[in-house]
């Protein structure tokens, strides 16, 4: 058994005994206070004269603890009903907890507990000023409402060109309004899913300067409020490019493109959409916010009568967990905030379990940091593992319509090689990544040492896991319908890093995955030189390309199963053609990350061997990669590209359209006894473990598999 396995096992024996103090508190088992909605402060918080607030509660039970009077565990029931932050609800070290006496944050049973990030708007009228009524589609003036914001207090309105002074992605704090749960759209050109594309680029692809196609910029004002989100050059890179400048006689768009945050420029021909945009308010669903007035300009999708009309206010985490240990926050609905649901910070043995968590801004759980701090930190500091402490997790959560994905999840130490056995399992994230649709994947798995098991990942732009790092376990996963508008994606995805080893990609389910753009759809990328990942016992079905490897090496692509793909596998020789940038002097980031992790000494020189031949050989050369016992069927056959046909070691591949399969037709892609497969070694791969599962969190219902 591997050392990885070993670890699993040992964190679900750990997880379990842990989650035996968080339960219903019979007589004597536990400490229980209440807090409702009609409760007060004063209060006891006992289940008659419940507290108000969650900080009244925590504060209870730090003061007991502080005097030694608690040894079991307590639990907090909250009643049913919408909680309002206008701050995160902070857990931090005094409040710590231990294993015999954790502390619980729960729903009461049958009653739906929301924590909300937003404010619900009400008083919607008529346009009141002909000037800006003037300013929408003739058609639409009529059905356009307003509602002036002071009404419900003073907030951060948020510019919206205040955030994208130098073409970055979107930041946290962007006001977000949605309709009985479902977010709406800023008012933008093309509606819907469509897209514009670049005319042409008069003065070079540099300038941030291009010409666009028809009339309709020429009629914009205020332009300085309009921000452009577009893949300027590439399919598989988007940002945000505030508007500077149009001149309508040109047909021409000047923006305030910098090169450092976008370093590509831009293409003719490339697909673009400008967003808050006051004139293209012209379909149900759509809204504007002016951010001088404070007036919202809305055009409801559906009758306003007894509808939930809610604005996204905080832009701070709903629920803050700060170097405290043993705190349990499930059966919660964590909704309509600007940043993310619930973020840990260092602590060990936290956890959020069976919660609902949607329509935040950036993500719905982030182990270990901030969002904007954990993409810089993994870009440009090859060293950085998190602050996500150990044995923290996300499990049995369904976490959808988010900004920039589902799960941010780190820990352990890069340097060390110490493990943070931080995990994310049992989760169905969907529909993530609306405001940042490149490189913001439903999981950011980065550290050390940290678990992927068992999430539905489906619905997304981009990727569905990035990982980043060492010695991960990505496992019995089931991912389908990602990817969906981006070239060069992946389901899942690491690059650029030698020292980045040792992670186990195995017993997930990859399928249809196909995307919407022409270009690769790749179920395994291990991009520019990415090597040591072990893709073991993995279903892929209904995939472009199944297995990618981008010139790295020691990469070991065993047992798996590729049906009904386009290229089962693909390794190249990039390093010793198009990407011999890396090896010629031009590029040095691939021995700078070795350099940082000090890659010929300990732990490194014992853990991973195979380093030393990077010096040893060429290391241009995608050497060490081996591809055995794979079965292919009615998919094409590996493609191994210039050098890489004599560097791969292929063995005991089965290339056969017919190859045993129990009922293909129905799905079921087990292997009868008499395949041939098992003559040459093939091992059962256990498809009925992967994806959901029912438990405590999730009900059986909730756990059926997607297909």
């Amino acid at each position: 058994m591997s050392l990885l396995a070993t670890r699993s096992g040992l964190l679900w024996l750990l997880l379990i005994c842990y989650l035996a103090g968080c339960g219903g508190g019979g007589s004597g088992a536990s400490a229980d206070f209440y807090v409702s909605l009609q409760g007060n402060d004063t209060n006891p918080g006992t289940k008659e004269l419940p507290f108000a607030t969650l900080e009244r509660a925590r504060d209870r039970i730090r003061s007991l603890r502080a005097k030694g009077a608690l040894s079991r565990p307590v639990t907090v029931w909250i009643r049913g009903g919408t909680y309002r932050r206008n701050g995160s609800f902070l857990v931090s070290a005094e409040d710590s907890a231990t294993a015999a006496a954790p502390v619980c944050y729960r729903a009461f049973p049958g009653e739906e507990v929301r924590i909300s990030g937003g404010i619900d708007l009400s008083g919607f009228a008529a346009v009141a000023d002909p000037a800006v009524a003037s300013r929408f589609d003739p058609a639409a003036r009529g059905q356009i409402l307003q509602v002036d914001l002071a009404r419900f207090g003073t907030f951060d309105l948020d510019r919206l060109t205040d955030r994208y002074p130098q073409g970055t992605d979107i930041e946290p704090g962007g006001a977000e309004l949605f309709f009985n749960g479902s977010a709406m759209t800023v008012a933008q050109w093309p509606n819907g899913d469509g897209w514009t594309t670049i005319a042409g680029l008069p003065t070079g692809n540099l300038s941030g300067l291009f010409t666009y196609q028809g009339e309709r910029p020429g009629s914009w004002s205020r332009v300085q409020d309009i921000v452009l989100y577009g893949y300027w050059r590439y399919d598989w890179f988007a940002n945000y490019e505030r508007v500077v400048s149009i001149d309508p006689a040109r047909h021409e768009i000047q923006t305030g493109y910098v090169p450092p945050p976008n370093p590509y420029g831009f293409l003719a021909g490339q697909r673009y959409r400008a967003i808050n945009v006051l004139e293209e308010l012209d379909q149900p669903g759509e809204w504007y916010l002016d951010r001088v007035s404070g007036i919202l300009y809305f055009w409801p999708p559906a009758e306003l009568s007894g509808a939930q009309v809610a604005l996204s206010v905080l832009g701070e985490p709903l629920v803050r967990i700060e170097n405290a240990s043993y705190h349990t926050f499930r059966d919660l609905v964590l909704e309509d905030g600007r940043g993310c649901g619930v973020e840990m910070v260092g602590g060990d043995h936290n956890l959020v379990a069976g919660c609902r968590i949607r329509n935040m801004g950036t993500v719905g759980v982030a182990i270990g940091g901030m969002v904007a701090d954990i993409l810089w930190q993994t870009n440009y500091n090859p060293t950085f593992s998190g602050f996500g402490g150990s044995y923290n997790g996300v499990t049995g959560c369904d976490i959808y319509n988010t900004g920039y994905g589902g799960v941010l999840l780190g820990g352990g130490n890069r340097l060390t090689l110490e493990a943070g056995y931080n995990f994310a399992v049992n989760n169905d994230i969907h529909d993530y990544s609306r405001l940042a649709r490149t490189d913001r994947p439903a999981i950011y798995l980065y550290g050390v040492g940290n678990r992927v098991a068992n999430n539905l990942l489906h619905e997304g732009p981009d990727l569905a896991v990035a990982f980043w790092g060492n010695d991960h376990s990505i496992e019995y996963n089931e991912v389908h319908r990602v990817g969906l508008t981006v070239d060069d994606g992946g389901a899942m995805k690491a690059g650029r890093d030698y020292s980045q080893r040792g992670t186990a990609i195995r017993y997930n389910y990859f399928h249809d995955l196909l995307g919407t753009v022409a270009g690769s759809h790749v179920g395994v990328y291990l991009d520019d030189f990415q090597s040591g990942i072990e893709v073991y016992g993995n279903l892929f079905n209904r995939v472009t390309l199944g297995v990618n490897v981008g010139g790295g090496r020691d990469n070991n692509i065993t047992n798996n199963i590729f049906v009904n793909c386009t290229t089962s596998v693909n390794v190249d020789d990039r390093g010793l053609t198009w990407a011999n940038y890396y090896f010629n002097g031009q590029n040095s980031t691939l021995f700078d990350r070795l350099a940082a992790v000090n890659y010929q000494v300990l732990p490194y020189s014992t853990r991973y061997p195979e380093l030393a031949a990077l010096s040893a050989g060429n290391p241009a050369l995608p050497a060490g990669n081996r591809l055995l016992r794979n079965i292919v069927a009615l998919s094409g056959a590996p493609s191994l590209v210039g050098e890489a046909a004599n560097v791969v070691f292929a063995q005991d591949n089965l290339l056969d359209d017919a190859p045993g399969f129990v009922a293909p037709e129905l799905g079921n892609y087990s292997l009868k006894s008499d395949s041939p497969a098992w003559q040459l070694g093939f091992q059962r791969i256990p498809l009925e473990r992967i994806g959901l599962y029912p438990d405590e969190f999730r009900s059986a219902t909730a756990a059926k598999r997607r297909r």
